[in-house]
């Protein structure tokens, strides 16, 4: 998803997990982060919280 308020070098990706499926959070992130470097070594990760992503879509949306 294009960010408004950056730049077409930044995106939005959101990703929902299913409840039943247990993993230790901060480690679904380093391995997230060091299979993407490895294809794609200048990409980086930042991890937001779900309320600042939903915050960031519906400005988004109220834009003309």
């Amino acid at each position: 998803m294009y960010v408004f308020n950056s730049g077409t070098q930044e995106a939005v990706i959101q990703i929902g997990l299913d409840e039943d499926y247990k993993v230790n959070i901060e480690d679904l992130k380093e391995k997230l982060r060091n299979n993407i470097h490895k294809s794609l070594p200048d990409v980086k990760l930042s991890f937001e919280p779900i309320e600042l992503t939903e915050k960031i879509m519906i400005r988004a949306h109220l834009l003309p």
